[in-house]
């Protein structure tokens, strides 16, 4: 990609490993859900991913107190058409 440019692919920090397996030459020991970013960011078509999955949970702190816990999940679609967001404990944070 050129310096400056954007993507609206829909990525997930999940993806590193085999982007740098891919830049390297290699590949993952086994088949994953994962995938290389390399192509995207070659500027090379690819049909990419309909959905991304996401999710927090703690954030920082110690695991008996509550004011770094963010129980949420996420899921969006290609072209951001459609989002759903759940939070198990919105009366926190």
């Amino acid at each position: 990609m050129d310096p400056g440019s954007s993507s609206s692919a829909l990525v997930c920090g999940a993806d590193l490993g085999p982007t740098i397996l891919d830049v390297t030459g290699m590949r993952p020991l086994r088949k994953t859900t994962r995938v290389s970013l390399l192509r995207e960011l070659r500027d090379e078509k690819t049909e990419g991913r309909k959905y991304v999955f996401a999710e927090r949970g703690w954030r920082w702190g110690s695991v008996s107190r509550t004011d770094g816990l963010d129980l949420s999940r996420s899921v969006s679609s290609k072209c951001y058409r459609y989002r759903y967001i759940y939070n198990a404990l919105p009366n926190y944070g």
